[in-house]
């Protein structure tokens, strides 16, 4: 779902307001006036933590992002991903359903913790880099933040993605027009890359005939030599079966990496349809969205049959 963004600044305190209206503001200092120091304890789940918020924002054209972890008042757990288009200006928001042990090893991240107090706000305008992680709980005031260090952030942030895949409903395509369809890996080590692709035959004046080909190419197998043969409705219909039953319509947007790994895998998907608003595409460096593993086997039997 978009809509369209009325400034930079507000999406990036979206979640924080949203927060905020649920927590209340509690104290600062304890009896006597002496001043509270607040650490994430060791189980956050009893010490009715609210919700969590991420977010990142940067100057034009650079786009913003957040993650909202909420506890609703009945108890409904939820995940909130926003993110900001610089080159449209739009905003898309998407919630999830989680159960309670994803809320849970989020929270046991931050065991140990210690929330800063927020500096006072001198009313200049953000020109720079800005990145929050907000916890809120019934034990901290709102105006604390938590101050993660640069590897344990990058913990969160990849652990609350994940997270945000995994539970996020796929579209149902069975009736969809499949048209076109790339599947691709590379890797360092031997035999790692392969592709799967169905495209458009076309002729010498490279116009398109009406039918279509299917191309399976192996690693260290140059392009004009992968194996081609004719596509069929029927093999296209087995192919949309496939991303059907893997969900793979969910993986739409996925782009997630791990530059902790220099000598990984990686994968890159492309899927087009008639109607051109239900087209999948997703990419990933040693990061991968739900089922991956057993869908892409599922495609080498399915393509390996075809063209044998």
């Amino acid at each position: 779902m978009k809509r369209k963004a009325v400034t930079f600044l507000g999406l990036v305190l979206l979640g924080l307001v949203v927060l905020l209206s649920a927590c209340g503001s509690g104290g600062e200092t304890g009896g006597g006036g002496t001043k509270r120091e607040y650490i994430v304890g060791k189980n956050p789940k009893t010490e009715a933590v609210t919700g969590l918020l991420v977010s990142y924002g940067s100057p034009l054209p650079e786009d913003a992002w957040s993650y909202r972890l909420n506890r609703s008042g009945k108890g409904e757990l939820t995940l909130t991903y926003v993110r900001w288009e610089a080159a449209s200006a739009d905003t898309e928001e998407e919630t999830v359903e989680i159960p309670e042990s994803e809320w849970d090893a989020l929270l046991s991240l931050l065991e140990g913790e210690k929330l800063v107090r927020d500096p006072k706000d001198d009313g200049s305008v953000m020109d720079g880099e800005s990145q929050t992680v907000r916890l809120f709980w019934s034990k901290a005031p709102s105006n604390y933040h938590l101050e993660l260090d640069v590897n344990l952030l990058q913990t969160l942030i990849n652990r609350l993605r994940l997270v945000y895949w995994n539970h996020r409903p796929a579209p149902d395509l069975s009736a969809a027009e499949l048209q076109t369809f790339d599947f691709s890996t590379t890797g360092t080590y031997m035999n790692a890359g392969v592709e799967y692709e169905v495209k458009d035959e076309l002729d010498r004046e490279e116009n398109p005939t009406g039918r279509k080909l299917i191309v399976y190419k192996e690693d260290a197998v140059a392009y004009e030599d992968a194996k081609v043969v004719p596509c069929d409705e029927a093999f296209l219909e087995k192919l949309n079966a496939l991303i059907q039953e893997y969900g793979v319509a969910a993986w739409n947007g996925f782009s997630m990496s791990d530059p902790n790994v220099l000598d990984g895998t990686s994968f890159g998907l492309f899927v087009g349809f008639k109607d051109r608003s239900q087209n999948i595409s997703a990419h990933g460096y040693m990061s991968f969205p739900p089922r991956y593993r057993d869908f892409r086997d599922a495609l080498e039997e399915l393509f390996k049959e075809a063209v044998k």
